[in-house]
């Protein structure tokens, strides 16, 4: 199987059209239709349902599309990595959680970058998923995501922990306890905004006190909480590095006092693979660095 034919693949699966795909690759089409009966043929199974105007992947196309985009990716990045050590410079292939995206350049990368100043930083962004599988599929080396996850395949050093806020239109609260915090049962029957990675947590939290959280929307990222109790649709909990995004003079912004709604920014790597050398020098900076642990 040659890679020449697994990029060609998938430029056809992502074309639609053996045409199209042949003319993005500046080739004509019957050596690429030739190359593709080669492949399905090499694989003993059928990769397209051939149409008149367009073509589909199969079950096992689509399974040969996934797997072919992690090697090329895998590919790339070799050759990048050779690039680099011949320029005497260093690719630091990192992800990071949006709603933490500013405690990487703020906090961590200011010594870090005088002392490594010839660093490429090949950032990623996405959901502690997306980066999880990232890490996975060796796109990136560590990223930078948010506790709670199952820390079974990675490493993790916590860099951060912080605590969860609860922010609204001022006419959502009412005037109770101290100033600057709240208790998440005085947030019972009160409209909901919440990231959904928190829902297990936070339904837990509600049972104790003997009711159900009422929840107005669940999503998959902090920001768009935010963003939804900016408009004023209700209280969103949100976690705390994520609200100098916050917009609005009217914004009501109280601590959650209750210990078990935490969080912790933390940095993670596959366990049982080997890391590039400054990759380990980030990982090392962050032990230095940070007051947590490792776990």
């Amino acid at each position: 199987m040659e890679l020449k034919h697994l990029r060609n693949f998938v430029v056809i699966a992502n074309e639609g059209n053996i045409s199209g795909a042949a003319r993005r690759l500046h080739m004509a089409q019957p050596p690429l239709s030739t190359q593709m009966h080669q492949l399905e043929k090499e694989l003993g199974c059928t990769l397209f349902e051939r149409g008149a105007r367009s073509i589909t992947l199969t079950e096992e196309g689509r399974l040969l599309y996934s797997r072919a985009k992690a090697i090329l990716n895998i590919t790339d990045l070799i050759g990048e990595e050779i690039h680099d050590i011949k320029k005497s410079a260093y690719r630091l292939r990192i992800g990071v959680i949006s709603s933490a995206s500013m405690f990487l350049p703020q906090i961590l990368l200011p010594d870090f970058h005088r002392q490594f100043p010839d660093t490429f930083f090949d950032l990623h962004e996405g959901n502690t998923y997306q980066l999880m599988e990232l890490l996975r599929s060796g796109v990136i080396e560590l990223a930078i995501v948010r506790t709670p996850f199952d820390r079974e395949q990675f490493h993790c050093l916590m860099l951060e922990e912080e605590g969860m806020y609860a922010v609204g239109k001022a006419a959502f609260f009412e005037p109770a306890g101290p100033a600057d915090a709240i208790r998440l049962e005085a947030l019972a029957h009160k409209p909901l905004i919440l990231y959904r990675r928190w829902e297990q947590v936070v339904e837990n939290l509600f049972y104790q006190i003997g009711t159900v959280p009422n929840y107005l929307c669940k999503n998959d990222d902090a920001r768009t909480t935010l963003y939804w109790a900016e408009c004023g649709y209700g209280i969103g909990i949100v976690p705390a590095s994520i609200l100098p995004r916050a917009e609005g003079k009217d914004l009501v912004r109280l601590r959650i006092l209750d210990q078990q709604l935490s969080t912790s920014i933390t940095v993670i790597c596959l366990k049982n693979v080997r890391l590039s050398p400054i990759a380990e020098s980030f990982l090392e900076y962050c032990r230095r660095k940070n007051t947590g642990s490792s776990v």
